[in-house]
């Protein structure tokens, strides 16, 4: 599963699954995603995943901005650059997120080494990560549970496999 539902995931995966046996098979990060309704545009589809209705999710990643998208770092045959994986409006980035308070190319996600960076793309409406602004062009290097925010009506928790499970089974 590269991206979908929180919901949809988390009833796909098998119970009693060890950090060792999840990490094997989601060896690479994810993002969970919260979108305002104002901010989605309902005439596309979003790749990420789809709305979850089902409460006990929302419970369990909670708070004000509960994310019920998941998304997984991987890239796509969509965006050619082969070192990055990007994030916008455009249907031509590896994660399409169909709102209008996204950039086209909003940002990027690059892996290196063990460690992933973030980088702005001149975005409109800004990124930020842990609620400081990234300077447009520039980039940022991500930890597990950074919270990123693609404009004001945007947001994910960037998670590694290991702060996954961690955030899910807790």
């Amino acid at each position: 599963m590269k991206s979908g539902s929180l919901a949809t995931f988390l009833s796909s995966l098998q119970t009693g699954l060890s950090l060792e046996a999840f990490a094997e098979r989601y060896p690479q990060p994810a993002l969970l995603l919260w979108i305002s309704e104002e901010a989605l545009d309902q005439s596309e589809v979003l790749r990420a995943g789809d709305t979850v209705a089902e409460e006990g999710v929302r419970a369990l990643l909670g708070g004000d901005r509960p994310r019920d998208r998941i998304c997984f770092l991987e890239k796509s045959e969509r965006n050619p650059f082969a070192n990055i994986i990007s994030l916008g409006r455009a249907d031509t980035n590896d994660i399409c997120v169909p709102s209008q308070q996204v950039s086209k190319v909003h940002a990027v996600f690059m892996q290196l080494g063990g460690s992933w960076k973030v980088g702005d793309r001149g975005a409109r409406n800004g990124l930020l990560v842990d609620h400081r602004v990234v300077p447009p062009g520039g980039s940022v290097p991500l930890e597990d549970g950074a919270v990123i925010g693609f404009g004001a009506e945007v947001e994910a928790t960037f998670h590694t496999p290991a702060g996954l499970f961690r955030a899910l089974f807790r």
